[in-house]
């Protein structure tokens, strides 16, 4: 029981030091001017040869995203995003009342 006990303090204090870093969001770095991190982050993570065909995508995603409406009345009256609001409560709601954590939670307990 001990080693489960250390083993769970492991994971939760990785977790720990993973939250407070903070993230590397790249259309949060390029919205705030810093592109040349922006394309050190993607080249890393793409290489260079998709790396600007990345960058142009999400340059031209943060220039448009100010014109979509993004308002509580926007979700009530448009059905596209109505239904996708609807879709998402319901898979929240199935997954608790299928008692999934309960089972989990049963059996890495043991």
């Amino acid at each position: 029981m001990a080693s489960t006990d250390r083993s769970s303090m492991s994971v939760s204090f990785s977790q720990l030091v993973h939250y407070t870093l903070p993230p590397r969001v790249i259309p949060l770095v390029i919205s705030m001017g810093r592109e040349q991190e922006a394309r050190i982050v993607l080249e890393k993570l793409h290489g260079s040869g998709e790396m600007e065909v990345e960058f142009k995508e999400i340059k031209a995603q943060i220039l448009s995203d100010p014109a979509v409406e993004s308002t509580w009345k926007a979700v009530a009256t448009k059905p596209s995003y109505r239904r996708r609001a609807l879709l998402t409560m319901a898979v929240a709601f199935g997954v608790q009342m299928t008692g999934v954590l309960v089972v989990n939670s049963e059996h890495f307990s043991a």
